[in-house]
């Protein structure tokens, strides 16, 4: 009896909870969602300009038609998915506007989407809005840019950098080039600027140089340490001068026990 009991309570509350979730997915069925995208133009906020296309971003799956509507007034429909209508802000007077849509399905059900409220901006405001967003980012872009210029000259790093000989570098996140004036490889600064694909304005630490560093594969450059290591190998050893054979004996003689 008490098995059968729990049976009964756990059956009753499978119909409670199927009873509860039948509304839910019946109101998602009803719903219809309308989305505003840029073509071409500006937006910040609620302030648009240029070409726009509303857009049908949730529906029913028996959805067939849907008209599209700004203030009120119908200004187009369509009647194949994705369900969209495209329009320009200078064919209307600039202000607030209220975008709204009305789906029909194919089982006789009119639905109606969120409202949209617009602010259709002249193209002026438009282009100081996008300035005054523009502009320090720029100055930030340019800033970061020509402290990258600045930094190594005030603090030394103008000054060629004494690396022997097919060492092995590391090479970043900006990658490496090989310099077209001494062939060495050296790695490229991330704040470089860029001069088109795989190719920035930065200085040699070798050689000193400035100019457009091609960006190169890792196993490129791998390999251009590898030819420095056998030019080394290959280089015939210089006898040592007198001057730097007493230089070397006195270097020693200074951890001899006198």
């Amino acid at each position: 009896m008490k098995r059968l009991r729990v049976i009964q309570i756990l059956l009753v509350l499978i119909l409670l909870v199927a009873a509860a979730s039948q509304p839910a997915a019946a109101q998602q069925d009803e719903e219809l969602v309308l989305g505003l995208r840029k073509n071409f133009g500006f937006n910040a906020g609620n302030r648009i300009q240029g070409s726009f296309k509303m857009r049908i971003t949730l529906g029913p799956d028996n959805l067939e038609r849907v008209e599209f509507y700004i203030d009120g007034e119908l200004v187009g429909e369509d009647t194949e998915a994705p369900f969209t209508l495209g329009f320009d802000t200078g064919n209307f007077e600039y202000g607030m506007h209220t975008l709204q849509a009305t789906g029909y399905t194919s089982d006789g059900r009119e639905l109606q989407s969120n409202l949209i409220q617009a602010n259709f901006v002249t193209p002026e405001e438009g282009y100081q809005v996008a300035m005054r967003i523009l502009v320090p980012l720029l100055v930030v872009v340019f800033g970061a840019m020509a402290i990258s210029f600045i930094i190594p000259f005030l603090t030394g790093g103008g000054k060629k950098a004494d690396i022997p000989l097919g060492t092995e570098q590391n090479y970043g996140i900006a990658g490496g080039a090989i310099c077209p004036r001494c062939g060495r490889p050296f790695p490229l600064r991330i704040l470089a600027p860029n001069l088109g694909i795989a190719t920035r304005f930065d200085r040699c630490p070798h050689c000193g140089k400035w100019g457009a560093m091609r960006r190169r594969p890792l196993a490129e450059l791998r390999a251009a340490e590898a030819a420095e290591r056998q030019r080394v190998r290959e280089q015939p050893t210089t006898p040592m001068s007198a001057e730097e054979r007493l230089r070397q004996e006195l270097e020693a003689s200074r951890y001899q026990d006198l």
